[in-house]
């Protein structure tokens, strides 16, 4: 952990990495630095699986067992949150982190999602982040904190407004 570094939460969701590629990833944010940290296939199965365990064993039913395990994402997230940023970084060699000072701006999106009818069917939260030499989409669809507050107690003033917010 850098020297004076605060973690104010986790944000999740999808990752895009490209036109038409993306991937499950986790936004740790701190004072200091924005952690990217990819979300295996197999971390998320051992989550599952971990959480359906430790229900079984808690002698939890069925329904027990399936909310569980349908909460187990959100449980990995929120440990993350209470991890060492390092260590989060270590947890792959994909995993990266964006200094603060290096964000130049940074925007939420907030979309609402609606059929060929007008009808509504919820809200995409998308946070934009833009650096001197990349640019950062992820699909929010997890926070462990407001998101807003999270990023202006990290960016301050970088973080404006997007469509639709």
């Amino acid at each position: 952990m850098l020297d004076g570094e605060i973690v104010y939460g986790v944000l999740g969701g999808s990752l895009k990495l490209g036109l038409f590629k993306s991937t499950s990833a986790a936004v740790v944010v701190t004072n200091r630095r924005l952690v990217y940290a990819m979300l295996t296939n197999q971390m998320m199965k051992d989550a599952v699986n971990k959480a359906g365990e430790k229900a079984k064993a808690e002698g939890k039913g069925l329904l027990g067992r399936i909310g569980a395990t349908m909460s187990a994402t959100g449980d990995m997230l929120r440990k993350l949150a209470s991890m060492d940023p390092d260590e989060v970084i270590a947890m792959n060699p994909d995993n990266f982190s964006v200094p603060v000072d290096a964000v130049v701006k940074a925007r939420f999106d907030r979309i609402t999602k609606t059929d060929h009818e007008g009808d509504s069917h919820g809200e995409s939260l998308d946070l934009h982040i833009a650096t001197g030499d990349r640019k950062l989409k992820l699909n929010v669809t997890f926070m462990t904190a407001s998101p807003e507050e999270m990023l202006r107690n990290s960016l301050g003033s970088k973080l404006g407004r997007g469509k639709f917010y």
